[in-house]
């Protein structure tokens, strides 16, 4: 298996602030010539960076929070992060830059684009029909047997999401597609893709595609320290206590959803995600917090 460019040169950085030189973290693995070539290069084999990696003494765990969260001043994954878990507290910044920029990857431009409209959509900027005909116009790019792209793939989910009943694309393909590469192109936008299939996959009650992808999602998010994707966890596990009658994990994982969402800071998120639940689970939220609540209590209590 090949990985992308990015991994490579993230951990470049973190070998710079390691203070390792090329010639150590390179010894009886691949010469520097061969290193600086990857750098440089659209794919690295796996076999390869994780010998590197193991090398300069990093879990997977600090690899992934360091390439999501730590490296460079990049407005355009920021953005892309801040419009899919509505956290508008300081996009303005990042929303000029990536409206203003051309990114010179037309893939990820398209992508950037994309988000640029749909937050302009969220924060009423434009109206949810201007947003859908965007969508619209990008059908005819997106074909479904064309060799994995992960920004356009993220464009082809949002397009599943928008025109779930007239789309050509398969939901399940995407998701056994997905399942195979998502480690393999961008860690920023696998956390993203992954929520986004697993969303379509539980309102769309496909239960053999979602129940396959979730096992693979427990792995990936153990090492993503973000406070939304695991709070998503919790919906999704809930979830599949639900679809395989396991009402104990349902329960479980449902309550701790809930009370994340009203920790969060957003008003309207938290409105839209108690609907998603009284639909999805067929439960009244409030009802359903008091009862676990007084259950906690009583157990605590007596």
């Amino acid at each position: 298996m090949n990985l992308s460019n990015d991994f490579m040169l993230t951990l470049d950085k973190m070998r710079l602030a390691k203070k390792v030189s090329v010639s150590d973290l390179c010894q009886d693995i691949i010469t520097e010539r061969t290193y600086y070539r990857m750098l440089k290069a659209d794919h690295v084999r796996t076999s390869t960076f994780t010998a590197l990696i193991e090398r300069l003494g990093i879990e997977l765990s600090e690899f992934i929070h360091h390439t999501t969260f730590v490296r460079k001043n990049d407005s355009r994954f920021k953005f892309i992060y801040r419009v899919h878990t509505a956290f508008y507290r300081d996009i303005d910044e990042h929303y000029e830059n990536v409206r203003d920029g051309v990114d010179p990857n037309i893939e990820l431009d398209l992508l950037l684009n994309v988000y640029v409209k749909r937050y302009e959509w969220q924060s009423g900027k434009i109206t949810e029909a201007e947003y859908l005909e965007h969508l619209s116009s990008l059908i005819p790019d997106i074909h479904e047997d064309a060799p994995f792209n992960i920004y356009l793939f993220n464009i082809r989910l949002f397009i599943l999401e928008a025109f779930p009943d007239t789309c050509s694309f398969s939901l399940e393909q995407a998701a056994l597609q997905f399942e195979k590469v998502a480690l393999g192109f961008s860690v920023n936008l696998s956390a993203v893709c992954y929520d986004m299939i697993l969303h379509l996959l539980m309102t769309q009650q496909k239960h053999e595609a979602f129940h396959t992808l979730i096992a693979k999602y427990v792995t990936f998010i153990t090492y993503f320290p973000n406070r939304y994707f695991i709070m998503r966890l919790n919906l999704y596990k809930a979830y599949l206590g639900k679809i395989t009658n396991d009402q104990t994990m349902r329960d479980r994982y449902l309550y701790k959803y809930l009370i994340n969402v009203l920790s969060m800071e957003n008003p309207d998120n938290t409105t839209i995600n108690f609907a998603e639940v009284r639909h999805v689970f067929g439960i009244d939220h409030v009802a359903f917090l008091r009862k676990k609540t007084e259950e906690i209590l009583r157990g605590t209590y007596d």
